[in-house]
């Protein structure tokens, strides 16, 4: 069985680190958190509205793969080929992919082409009214307009490495992963699932381990960001029999 992981997924706006609850710049750890290798591995998303200062993110990108010894995703405007060999050629293990699914199925395939499916990673980011899901684009912007099983079912026939489930109703919230949409996105694909969105105490952690069945939790707040708080994460998820690595 493999180990399961906790990841940080960490946005930037214009290379400057942002809460992720409204993209809210904080520029106090923009420099502060690089080298926790506690983490299995963490994720870089450019939020940015526009590609006018890309480079930005480019350094901060270089500065992640030179300082960290996990293995990185970077996501957010990813839109051609050229582009992903930069990110490659800037030490990037896997690309997140979200707009790209919904607006090019054309560039898709021909990314898994080229790079293979374990290099792509799609994310699902969802959103719930009542008793009704449907899934975003564009920073949870715009909604995907199909039903959530015809895009699970679309999103299968891609065969990704991975699926990252970020619940935007929950981001930022604390009050633990929605585990409703993270079961039934469970068992459709076969495929390691990391989730993201409302981990509030290690409880949730565990939670979503063991009734969600996920491979990996993903946490983006700040204080969650040191490494005494990942360590006491992975002892208390250790001490309820849940395999993860610590060394």
């Amino acid at each position: 069985m493999l180990a399961k992981r906790i990841i940080a997924v960490l946005t930037f706006d214009k290379g400057i680190l942002t809460r992720t609850k409204n993209f809210i710049q904080d520029y106090h750890y923009t420099k502060k958190f690089i080298n926790n290798s506690l983490f299995d591995g963490i994720v870089l998303i450019d939020v940015s509205r526009n590609k006018k200062q890309r480079s930005k993110f480019y350094d901060v990108v270089k500065n992640f793969s030179k300082n960290c010894f996990v293995p990185i995703t970077v996501g957010g405007m990813i839109e051609d080929i050229q582009e992903i060999k930069v990110f490659q050629s800037l030490g990037v293990d896997k690309i997140l992919i979200n707009s790209v699914a919904v607006k090019n199925e054309k560039l898709l395939k021909k990314i898994i082409g080229i790079f293979g499916s374990q290099f792509v990673v799609i994310g699902l980011d969802v959103k719930k009214k009542k008793n009704s899901y449907n899934f975003f684009y564009n920073n949870g912007e715009k909604k995907i307009s199909t039903t959530v099983r015809n895009w699970i079912n679309k999103v299968k026939k891609f065969k990704p490495g991975e699926i990252l489930l970020q619940s935007i109703d929950q981001d930022g919230s604390l009050k633990g992963f929605d585990l409703k949409i993270i079961k039934k996105v469970r068992s459709q694909f076969k495929c390691p699932l990391l989730v993201c969105g409302g981990g509030g105490n290690w409880e949730h952690f565990v939670e979503a381990f063991k009734k969600g069945k996920v491979d990996a939790v993903c946490t983006n707040n700040i204080y969650h960001l040191t490494y005494k708080s990942v360590l006491s994460s992975k002892l208390f998820c250790i001490k309820r029999n849940i395999e993860i690595r610590l060394e």
